[in-house]
C-alpha cells in the first residue's frame, strides 16, 4: 500500500526542498553534509516520512 503524505509532512518536505535546491546541492550533498542517508532525505522531501525532532 502507498503512503500518502500528510499535509504536515508535505509541508515540512517542500521546505526542505526549497531550502536544498536555494543552495544549489544534491540529495547526496546534503546527505554527507547533516550525516542523514539520502533516502531518508528523498522520503522527506516526497512527504512519506517526517524527520525526527530533536
Amino acid at each position: 500500500m502507498a503512503r500518502v503524505p500528510s499535509p504536515a509532512a508535505a509541508h515540512i518536505g517542500e521546505r526542505i526542498r526549497v531550502a536544498r535546491e536555494g543552495v544549489r546541492m544534491t540529495h547526496d550533498q546534503l546527505a554527507a553534509a547533516t550525516g542523514i542517508d539520502s533516502a531518508n532525505i528523498r522520503s522527506y522531501e516526497s512527504g512519506r516520512a517526517m524527520p525526527k525532532s530533536c
